[in-house]
């Protein structure tokens, strides 16, 4: 339910719902159960028990992670080879961005740029692993939506606020976090 102007909804249309509507039919996210959905400004995520990774509405500065900038009115499955074939955890959705956490512990983001925590600062089309350097190692546990305009992906158990005791390590993700403040 909420504004379908972009197809966030999923439901193949621009139209709004004020009530609580199925997305898809029975064989829908490749008829599998939805775990997590994250919903951006004008873009949805939703994250299967098998661990795959479906998007839909706004695909502006490449949000949904499909090579273009086209919007989708239906579930669309970003292929599991720009994950490296591993399974998705945890997902973000921001403004124009986008960012989920493997079960390898590894960090992907896509979309509009700065925000995205890529050292070149530029738009990414497509999935695109954060450099396991800008992160100095630190294994991503969860992403989590931070603001209305901003995604913050974090490495739990290593923010100092968390109680972390290892200042490199928080250090190390302070540093790729600049990005998302």
């Amino acid at each position: 339910m909420g504004v379908g102007s972009c197809g966030q909804l999923g439901l193949g249309d621009t139209a709004s719902r004020l009530v609580s509507t199925l997305v898809g039919a029975e064989g829908a996210f490749g008829e599998s159960q939805v775990l997590t959905v994250s919903c951006g400004y004008n873009h949805s995520l939703a994250v299967t028990k098998e661990g795959a990774l479906w998007t839909f509405g706004n695909g502006e500065d490449g949000a949904l992670g499909h090579i273009s900038c086209n919007d989708r009115l239906v579930l669309m499955c970003i292929d599991a080879q720009h994950f490296s074939n591993t399974i998705i955890v945890s997902v973000a959705a921001g403004l124009s961005h986008s960012a989920v956490a493997t079960e390898a512990g590894t960090l992907y983001t896509w979309g509009k740029a700065p925000g995205t925590g890529h050292a070149n600062r530029q738009a990414k089309l497509v999935p695109t692993l954060v450099t396991p350097h800008l992160l100095q190692g630190v294994r991503v546990g969860r992403c989590h939506n931070l603001l209305p305009m901003h995604t913050l992906t974090f490495a739990m158990g290593t923010h100092a606020r968390l109680g972390s005791a290892d200042e490199t390590a928080c250090s190390a993700v302070d540093a790729v976090l600049k990005d998302f403040r």
